[in-house]
């Protein structure tokens, strides 16, 4: 049983340099007692009862501090287990450019790490400053982002979050007489609901590139910093005590579980959790071998723990493919593999494949001990279906008309199974952080990082290669009294990566959870309030990320009474879950606003609804941005629903509440195939409806003031579909001021004695 003990965080300001991990060899296996006073060197072998030092010396031996101690680490060392009795403070020794009062000069060379190579470099820092940053002449640490290097030439982005990015762009050129910099360009995103982090040259909302100059009207870098010190972990490690380090970078690669339970301080350090980039392994599971497809025994039983996958660890494992195959399919399927949810025990997934329909089934497997058992939890049939994304758990079983259930067979002789499975398992560590901290950031890659207390949480933690973010079970927003958690916070997930959150977690203020193409499985069940028991109140999605597990809760108590979600990137983006509105307090004095930002098309498919604390509903929902949002779950929210820009597409009959007010301030309602009824409908600015195939009631909107001159387009077949469109329940739904503000297909309108639209006969004579 490995025990590990101490804490780690990253510097956001600090940017990694790739480089290669350490042998996993034993070396000759000394333990190396240090012996050196305070501030003296690791790499000095007298510091040292044994003479050696580890790793400058002894590869990868272990290293034993008997007392607290402090070291300076003037390289890279990587040593095998780790002990100490006190604190133990580790400082690397940075090359600084220059001091607060000289900024890098725009587009021209400067000396600023003579005799030093770029790939010596483990991260760097600098600050900020400038007649546009807050403060005037102020100095603001600035965080390092979006670090390239191609072994000649590296660039860097050093951000700021006020209000809005603030960026310099500083790049870096390798001569023969060491590092030189510029700052190349400087320039800000003006929506604040982009993140830091975020890559700002390639933004779609950017402002005006300003003066890299601290006195002219703009900002630049200075103080630039470069670090070449490095610790690797790549065994076990006991903390007697607290574990400080500064100015460098500790890595840890073991291939297990570590806990460290004291504290640790970073600042200007970075903690790097990393699993190795190349032990991707494609396991296969199930019939290879084509003269034994009709032997049933070796296909996924629908008996649970009737297959069983030895030495996989769902934790590190993804499916990658599957093989389906039968009599009611005649041929080896590729299913795609969708709706995929994992809670840390539990893996579940669906295989689809469309031929005449949608055929699939639903895959389950639970981790027991070292090994996987894995069962067909069901299967179906869909003639009708026409894609293969549809979850099939909620579709109507009247509508699916096939339910196979468990009667699917495994074998070729009848119906269809599931022939092999495919999985990616990487072996990576794991670290869990429990106890209070003053890191700065975290970073994971290829591995899992998991926090288990309020104060273990750092403030910006970045995954990536498919790692996992764990906020566990024990993890309590109740800790620590009125200061909710994830103040100022940003987790960011890269490609492939999950955030999975199990109880108590509350973002406020500049906090933001930012998904890049990565999933969010809102794990807890609030049985009362029937959501995820989790505060995510400013969340940004990229690139295809989805949200799955139970319905967010946003609002109360998010101190700006303001919440946002933002849907941007290059694909459409997914929230497979509901919504949990909330006011910001019973007497109803602040009132919570949702503003969803669709930069990219956006799906909710979860029930948008208000809080079950009575007192506490009626929040407002903002929908802005030129995409596409898509509503196909049974809302129930009784607050005020705006749209400002773009379109939304009712996806369900539920789509809109029965009685919530909507607001056309622009942008375009499509109905599809859907039969909404909603509120009163005001209009603010020019908007558009698109009946389609579908129809649309709102409540008697006569005693709503509209914006004089803004105007309702309605469009669809050439004849207005009877019952399509209604206001109220008779010709009175609107007043003849509204009426002269609609039109269909660019005709005037009026109401029948029901309410319904219809187009107005007779010839109009315009008079100029």
């Amino acid at each position: 049983m490995r025990k590990l003990t101490g804490k780690a965080a990253i510097s956001a300001a600090a940017i990694c340099v790739a480089a290669a991990l350490p042998s996993w060899a034993d070396a000759d296996g000394k333990t190396l007692t240090w012996n050196g006073a305070d501030g003296a060197s690791w790499t000095t072998g007298e510091n040292w009862l044994d003479g050696e030092t580890p790793s400058a010396w002894v590869d990868g031996a272990s290293a034993v501090f008997p007392s607290a101690a402090t070291v300076t680490l003037d390289g890279a060392v990587t040593v095998s287990n780790l002990t100490t009795s006190g604190t133990l403070t580790l400082t690397g020794i940075a090359a600084s450019s220059n001091d607060d009062e000289v900024f890098l000069p725009k587009n021209s060379s400067v000396l600023v790490f003579p005799g030093l190579r770029l790939s010596e470099i483990t991260a760097l820092t600098a600050v900020m400053g400038g007649s546009a940053i807050t403060g005037g002449s102020s100095i603001f640490p600035a965080d390092g982002y979006r670090y390239t290097y191609n072994g000649t030439t590296g660039s860097v982005q050093f951000q700021i979050l006020q209000g809005i990015v603030k960026c310099v762009n500083v790049e870096l050129t390798e001569e023969s007489d060491g590092i030189h910099a510029r700052s190349a360009s400087a320039c800000y995103v003006q929506d604040g609901n982009f993140w830091k982090g975020m890559d700002v040259n390639n933004a779609k909302v950017r402002g005006n590139n300003v003066a890299t100059s601290r006195t002219t009207s703009g900002y630049g870098v200075c103080n630039l910093a470069a670090y070449t010190a490095k610790l690797g972990v790549v065994g076990e490690t006991d903390f007697g005590g607290k574990f400080k380090f500064s100015n460098m970078r500790v890595e840890v690669t073991a291939p297990f579980a570590h806990t460290w339970t004291n504290a640790v301080e970073c600042p200007n350090g970075r903690l790097d959790v990393r699993g190795l980039s190349d032990a991707t392994v494609q396991r296969t599971f199930g019939i290879t071998d084509p003269n034994v497809e009709k032997a049933a025994a070796q296909w996924m039983s629908s008996t649970a723990g009737a297959t069983v996958l030895t030495n996989l660890v769902l934790l590190r494992s993804t499916p990658a493919s599957a093989v389906m195959r039968g009599s009611a399919i005649g041929f080896n399927a590729n299913p795609s593999i969708y709706h995929y949810k994992f809670d840390g025990e539990t893996m579940s997934f669906q295989l689809q494949f469309h031929s005449g329909g949608i055929k699939g089934a639903l895959v389950e497997l639970k981790q027991v001990g070292a090994n996987v058992t894995a069962r067909r939890v069901r299967g179906w049939w869909w003639p009708t279906g026409n894609g293969g994304t549809t979850d099939m758990l909620g579709c109507d079983l009247v509508a699916k008309q096939a339910e196979l259930g468990t009667s699917v067979i495994e074998n070729n002789n009848g119906s269809y199974g599931i022939k092999s499975l495919t999985f990616n398992s990487v072996e990576t560590p794991s670290l869990t952080l429990s106890v209070a901290n003053a890191c700065q950031d975290a970073v994971v890659d290829n591995a899992q990082i998991v926090f288990t207390t309020k104060n273990a949480m750092p403030t910006f933690v970045v995954a990536r290669n498919g790692s996992q973010v764990n906020y566990g079970p024990q993890f309590t927003y109740a800790d620590g009294g009125a200061s909710p958690l994830g103040a100022g916070t940003t987790q960011w997930l890269e490609p492939g990566c999950t955030l999975l959150v199990q109880q108590g977690l509350v973002t406020k203020s500049q906090g933001k959870y930012v998904l890049d193409a990565s999933t969010l499985y809102n794990h807890q069940y609030h049985s009362s309030s029937l959501d995820g028991n989790n505060y995510i109140n400013e969340l940004v999605l990229t690139n295809g990320a989805s949200v799955i597990g139970n319905a967010l809760r946003c609002g109360y108590p998010n101190v700006t009474n303001e919440t946002h979600y933002v849907s941007a990137g290059s694909a459409a983006n997914l929230i497979d879950t509901g919504i949990d509105l909330l006011r910001h307090n019973a007497t109803g004095s602040k009132t919570n606003v949702l503003y969803i930002t669709t930069l990219s098309d956006l799906a909710i498919t979860g029930r948008i609804y208000d809080s079950t604390n009575e007192a506490n509903q009626g929040a407002r929902i903002v929908k802005r941005g030129a995409a596409t949002l898509t509503l196909s779950g049974n809302n129930t929210f009784a607050g005020r629903f705006t749209i400002e820009d773009g379109t939304v597409a009712l996806g369900s009959n539920t789509s809109l509440p029965s009685s919530a007010p909507l607001t056309l301030a622009g942008g375009t309602v499509t109905c599809g195939s859907t039969t909404n009824t909603t509120g009163v409908l005001t209009l603010s600015g020019d908007a558009a409806i698109n009946l389609e195939g579908g129809s649309l009631a709102f409540a008697d909107s006569s005693g709503v003031s509209w914006t004089p001159g803004a105007t309702l387009a309605i469009t669809g077949d050439d004849k207005l579909p009877t019952r399509s469109l209604r206001f109220g329940s008779s010709e009175n739904g609107l007043t003849a001021a509204q009426l002269r503000q609609v039109t269909y297909n660019g005709e005037r309108v009026s109401l029948d004695s029901s309410g319904y639209l219809r187009r107005r006969g007779g010839l109009m004579i315009i008079v100029k």
